[in-house]
């Protein structure tokens, strides 16, 4: 009894290689089958020493299916969505008396009626594998007509989010609940993950991830009947062309980390002290009032001495209705391009502050090509009244009228080619920190920032001390 699993194992010992230490395989080693004896069961064994007579599958999202082959026999098990008892068939896939001859390998003729004894054995024994491993199987909808016992599936009441955790209050209905889930995403839905939660007799309670950006709460009880909170209706969700980000319940920002007060102009300072001049690619503090320098489109962008957020002028980006296109105003700040190495990785920061009286909208977009010299952008900033986000993420909130300093740096790794690290912090202190997802995981080389307003007429948003350097690879 072999499968695909045992191919590792077994070539490890074939080439004489060492195996990675403390390392529990779930194949086996096929070396003593394949020099002594093809035909003998008996070589065939796990680490443990014992003689390997058993396999078994569970598939319960994909297939809607489980299987456990013991010896001559197989039981297939499918889940039915309309039945809470799953179909059962059986197969004698070999004969063994002291040879093994064929049998029934096509799984042709299902022996489940006239075997019922060795069809419920091996039935027990797959529920209890399955139990074992920390399996599930598949779960029933108690909105669905027709299932017993759906009537007495949890109702969720609601939901209550701080810092670091998430309380929901929920209503037993006739059936204790089993299992509690969060299923969340890190990165506005590229992947859904699970993390479970204590349960107590009225509420479950959940650590909250880091990075968690929207999540869902999964409530299983003692039927197999699945509660989803936020509730999750697949029609409406393709009619209304949504994802499920959109139906899920969004976590808001991270808690930042509290540090002392430091001036904006001390940060600039530092900033521009740490790097040498020839690795400076872009430098914009606004203190001139010359432009000339920027690619601007549509009307709206000028040098203003009302705010700024380390010496005396800003970049005061207004939107306006003279303005005939969505994406104006637009500033683009060109990147000059280094000779005398590739450039390893980046790091921009800026400061950004939303008008206090009329709070605009903007997105800053750090954009350059890949390997075939095509557009793309490394990352998009979005600083608006709901908050600011990196590459859709939101990480931490905006405040009209208060200075934030943000700073992206990617440096490519073999461990860190595929995000940036953002940092976000405030005049008083407080810092968020988050590693973000590359919107362009291929991205090569910066060529230049793109800002543009997107916020309501006359509404208004101010830059300052725009700095670009490069990590120079020189050998």
């Amino acid at each position: 009894m072999v499968n695909g699993l045992d191919l590792y194992p077994t070539i490890l010992t074939l080439t004489n290689s060492t195996a990675p230490e403390d390392k529990i395989f779930d194949g086996c080693d096929l070396s003593p089958l394949l020099k002594q004896d093809p035909s003998d069961p008996e070589l065939v064994r796990t680490q443990s020493g014992s003689v390997r007579d058993t396999m078994f599958w569970h598939f319960p999202h994909a297939e809607n299916s489980s299987s456990i082959r013991k010896g001559d026999y197989k039981l297939f098990r499918h889940y039915q969505p309309q039945s809470s008892e799953p179909s059962k068939s059986l197969y004698k896939l070999y004969t063994t008396d002291h040879t093994v001859s064929r049998g029934d390998i096509e799984e042709a003729k299902d022996l489940s009626e006239i075997m019922p004894e060795k069809m419920a054995a091996l039935n027990t024994e797959l529920s209890k594998v399955i139990k074992q491993m920390g399996g599930r199987e598949p779960y029933f909808n108690p909105t669905a007509s027709g299932l017993p016992k759906s009537d007495r599936a949890p109702q969720v009441i609601g939901h209550k989010q701080t810092d670091n955790s998430i309380v929901v209050s929920y209503r037993k209905k006739g059936a204790n609940v089993k299992y509690a889930d969060l299923i969340y995403t890190p990165n506005d839905g590229r992947e859904w993950l699970l993390t479970s939660g204590t349960l107590s007799p009225d509420t479950a309670t959940f650590k909250l991830p880091a990075g968690i950006t929207h999540y869902f709460i999964n409530l299983i009880d003692e039927n197999n009947f699945l509660t989803i909170y936020p509730p999750v209706d697949d029609a409406t969700l393709k009619k209304e062309k949504l994802s499920l980000v959109d139906a899920a319940l969004s976590a808001g920002c991270p808690a930042p980390t509290h540090g002392n007060p430091i001036p904006f102009a001390e940060v600039h300072r530092r900033r521009l002290a740490a790097v040498r001049p020839a690795d400076q690619l872009a430098t914009y503090d606004f203190e001139s009032k010359a432009l000339d320098q920027l690619h601007r489109a549509g009307a709206g962008s000028s040098i203003t001495n009302t705010f700024s957020a380390a010496g005396t002028q800003s970049l005061e980006i207004k939107e306006s209705a003279e303005n005939n296109r969505a994406w104006m105003p637009l500033v683009s700040i060109p990147l000059s391009a280094k000779e005398q190495g590739a450039a390893t990785g980046y790091r921009f920061s800026f400061d950004a502050m939303l008008d206090e009286d009329r709070p605009g909208a903007l997105s800053l977009s750090i954009r350059g090509t890949d390997s075939n010299e095509k557009q793309k952008n490394l990352a998009t900033i979005v600083v608006a009244k709901d908050g600011i986000r990196v590459n859709t993420s939101l990480l931490a909130p905006s405040a009209p009228g208060s200075w934030k300093h943000v700073s992206l740096q990617w440096i490519p790794t073999q461990s860190s080619d595929r995000t940036v690290q953002v940092t976000i912090t405030t005049e008083h202190g407080d810092t968020w920190q988050q590693d973000v997802p590359l919107e362009y995981y291929f991205f090569k080389h910066a060529t230049d920032i793109q800002i543009i307003s997107f916020g309501d007429p006359d509404t208004k948003a101010y830059i300052d001390n725009v700095v670009v350097t490069s990590h120079i690879d020189l050998e």
